[in-house]
């Protein structure tokens, strides 16, 4: 960002997330981005008690954590949209924190939608980028298909994915991938005859009737994510095959050999209250060491908060 937060002090004069988070005791001024960039506190503090804390009357502390409350909120909402809104309950889930600022907010994140979990990669702030280098290949071909299941021929539907198989063939072909499964898959869209949305469903292109095969996987989508299903007639819209090669799994994450962490103590904004909260730094923990929150992990590209009332532990993979 040009030119940034407040506290990067590159000339931003909005309050920010980051700005929040520095005046909260979230971030160390002296070890953000490894170091690279010292952080002004007293340029944060004023930022925020100028756009918003006198704005609204409140203390800095209390905009502060409204800053913080409020893109907590948006967070959610995005969390919500690609779990209860597609019919899967958070609660069956752990929450997976990534990018720089991810293990800020998790925790709090969790707590809204319930999670008891929170995952924290051994390198989250460059989490998609490694996870670029490391994921499959893969190549889909799709086309239209637009027939009633009533109406469906398994035999049609199979030299339909055939074709699309062999052109998926063909791109995976032209990567020159060695030494690696590829595997297909196949999937429709399906709906309703008369609705104007659609869901994907996996195609098992060996059941007999194929026809059958989908309807089921249909009706257990539909109540997954609407909540109901009925036998009404329904239409196949598209189908498609998707190409995957076999991924290669990173190298495993360095542990530290001490037997202890080194502490540090700073004073951390929860709720309306200030702790002197414990400080370690992550490449010197040990496997197998726990915390219970409040607690402050750093690193090179992200800080992880653990507030009263978590739980932290560093496992043998590194997370």
């Amino acid at each position: 960002a040009s030119p940034g937060p407040a506290c990067y002090d590159a000339g931003g004069e909005a309050a920010t997330v980051t700005d929040a988070s520095l005046v909260l005791g979230y971030l160390n001024p002296l070890n953000f981005a490894s170091g690279t960039l010292t952080l002004n506190t007293t340029r944060a503090s004023e930022v925020i008690k100028a756009c918003v804390a006198t704005p609204l009357g409140l203390t800095t502390t209390q905009a502060a954590l409204g800053i913080h409350a409020v893109v907590n909120a948006q967070m959610a909402e995005a969390l919500r949209l690609v779990s209860i809104r597609q019919g899967y309950d958070p609660r069956d889930f752990a929450l997976v924190a990534l990018g720089g600022a991810g293990p800020v907010h998790a925790a709090a994140l969790a707590e809204e939608l319930d999670i008891d979990t929170v995952l924290v990669p051994p390198r989250p702030g460059v989490l998609s980028a490694e996870g670029l280098l490391f994921a499959p290949v893969e190549h889909e071909c799709a086309r239209g298909y637009p027939v009633a299941l009533s109406a469906l021929h398994d035999a049609g539907l199979r030299d339909a994915f055939e074709t699309l198989d062999e052109q998926c063939q063909k791109l995976m072909d032209a990567e020159q991938l060695v030494d690696k499964s590829i595997h297909i898959e196949h999937h429709a869209d399906v709906c309703y005859v008369g609705q104007s949305h659609y869901l994907d469903v996996e195609v098992d292109v060996t059941a007999n009737p194929v026809s059958t095969q989908i309807e089921a996987a249909f009706l257990t989508a539909h109540e997954r994510v609407f909540g109901y299903a009925t036998q009404a007639p329904a239409r196949l819209i598209n189908i498609r095959s998707i190409a995957r090669a076999d991924s290669t799994l990173p190298p495993p994450t360095n542990i530290a050999s001490s037997t202890h962490a080194e502490v540090t103590w700073r004073d951390v904004v929860f709720g309306l209250e200030q702790t002197t909260t414990a400080v370690v730094a992550r490449a010197t923990l040990p496997a197998g060491w726990q915390a219970k929150g409040p607690t402050i992990v750093e690193q090179d590209d992200t800080t992880t908060v653990v507030p009263p009332g978590w739980h932290a532990r560093l496992q043998a993979s590194g997370a």
